[in-house]
């Protein structure tokens, strides 16, 4: 009788613990919330203060080939990339993006073969540009969207130079942006 009652006052304290924790809110910070994109659809104003939250700064050099395939230069671009989480139509955004960047000429080690690059020290005097003004958003690919900063330099086979552009710095940023569904990308198996 004693093991008897043990077990029917454990059945009971543990349905007791299982009826008090459904009345809890969920601990679980993904369970209750929508994602971050979905939250804010629609027309979104951009400032200085909330420009971090949609676009991140992105610098990169990358190689191009010729009409052969051969690769024939290496391109250096700096451009503000909107973040995975969300995608935008283009027709219906606008930014104005003031900002100021430095500029100088510097060595570079190529190795076209490898599609590998080093930059080396400066060579050229440095020269500060305090205000450019853009406002184009750009398809970068068929899914990224970016404000390019600068048309790309690039450097050709035979090159051991190129300008390289550094100390970007926002002055202001004004414009909307269009959230749209975030895109799905689908894999053929």
């Amino acid at each position: 009788m004693k093991k008897f009652l043990a077990l029917l006052l454990a059945a009971v304290t543990c349905l007791s613990l299982v009826a008090c924790n459904n009345d809890k809110p969920s601990e679980d910070p993904t369970e209750n919330t929508t994602n971050q994109a979905e939250a804010t659809l629609g027309e979104v104003k951009i400032t200085a203060e909330n420009f971090d939250k949609y676009f991140e700064f992105v610098e990169e050099g990358f190689f191009t080939k010729n009409s052969s395939g051969e690769v024939n230069a290496l391109r250096h671009r700096h451009y503000y990339k909107l973040r995975e989480a969300y995608n935008i139509d283009v027709a219906k955004s606008s930014i104005k993006l003031d900002y100021g960047y430095s500029y100088t000429t510097k060595k570079v080690d190529i190795d076209f073969k490898n599609e590998k690059f080093t930059l080396g020290e400066q060579i050229g005097e440095k020269m500060t540009v305090e205000s450019y003004t853009i406002d184009k958003i750009s398809s970068m690919t068929y899914k990224d969207y970016a404000i390019l900063l600068l048309q790309p330099d690039y450097a050709s086979k035979g090159d051991k130079e190129i300008m390289y552009f550094s100390d970007f710095k926002i002055n202001s940023v004004e414009g909307t942006i269009y959230l749209v569904e975030p895109r799905v990308e689908h894999t053929h198996e």
